[in-house]
């Protein structure tokens, strides 16, 4: 399996062992991960263009003040999306610490 995060296009391999994987990505991309995440960017780089002064532009500004309010929120969101899309590769293990035994 890849994964292009600059095109947001995925390649499955034709590996019979690899079918429950396939399944989960597919319940993921249903979610529209990718088109969440190209939303998210679209909005850092308004807020980015819009607030000429955003510290998103420089790492060490980012780091001493951090982003604006709203840069946060879709920092925030975005970051939300991830865990959620990383989790439902872990199925039910994810909600209870025995679910692997």
């Amino acid at each position: 399996m890849d994964l292009n995060l600059n095109s947001g296009e995925v390649y499955f391999t034709k590996d019979v062992e690899t079918q429950d994987i396939l399944s989960k990505w597919d319940n993921c991309l249903t979610l529209n991960i990718f088109h969440k995440m190209s939303n998210y960017e679209n909005r850092l780089k308004f807020l980015v263009l819009k607030g000429k002064n955003s510290a998103l532009l420089s790492f060490k500004t980012f780091v001493q003040y951090g982003a604006s309010a709203r840069e946060s929120v879709v920092l925030k969101n975005a970051l939300r999306s991830i865990r959620k899309f990383t989790e439902s590769f872990a199925g039910d293990m994810h909600g209870s610490n025995n679910a692997w035994v």
